[in-house]
């Protein structure tokens, strides 16, 4: 297999292992013949996430660079300006959640007890996280326009609207119509446009 096709490969298997993971049907079922709390389970989810993310970006670090456009001062500067953004962004929407409960070091919050959080980032955009992504993903584009990264950010863009749409469905359990009003009227990730 082409090296290039595996790297779609490897990425395709970590979103689809972290929408699986993630998932109220397998944290029951991997809960039903393991241990697991809540908690223990966020804290594997989590650690999964990590070494598996590692494994995938070390693996497309292999890779030889072939360049789609030449590099620039003026992409480069840009690229800046994006991570930037994008680390802005996450540090702004991890600031509505609790972050211990979020890496799995503290009990989340049961359904019954789950308020649903329309401050700060989420009053903007639905998956504000999603947007931080995203900025780093065109800072990563602009840095490098490699062939490796295009195709990474092809399945990443990709899994985007899979991801998003999972997600929600799980909300939508969580907070019904609650969420639904949210939903109508508020954006997923880009305010006043998606």
């Amino acid at each position: 297999m082409n090296e290039y096709a595996l790297l779609c490969l490897y990425w395709a298997a970590f979103y689809g292992f972290h929408s699986l993971l993630a998932s109220l049907m397998a944290k029951k079922i991997i809960q039903k013949f393991t241990s697991f709390t809540d908690t223990n389970y966020r804290l594997f989810y989590n650690l999964f996430a990590v070494l598996s993310l590692g494994w995938v970006l070390y693996y497309q670090g292999t890779l030889p660079v072939y360049l789609l456009v030449e590099k620039t001062l003026v992409a480069q500067g840009l690229a800046l300006v994006f991570i930037f953004s994008s680390v802005s962004v996450m540090w702004l929407a991890f600031k509505s959640y609790s972050m211990r409960e979020f890496m799995g070091l503290k009990a989340e919050k049961t359904q019954a007890s789950a308020q649903l959080s329309i401050s700060g980032l989420n009053e903007w955009v639905r998956h504000p996280l999603y947007l931080g992504v995203l900025l780093g993903l065109v800072a990563v584009l602009l840095w490098e326009a490699s062939l490796k990264n295009a195709l990474a950010a092809t399945v990443l863009l990709a899994y985007l609207f899979i991801g998003i749409y999972l997600e929600e469905q799980k909300l939508l359990i969580y907070f019904g119509e609650d969420y639904r009003r949210y939903q109508r009227k508020t954006k997923r990730i880009i305010p006043f446009v998606w």
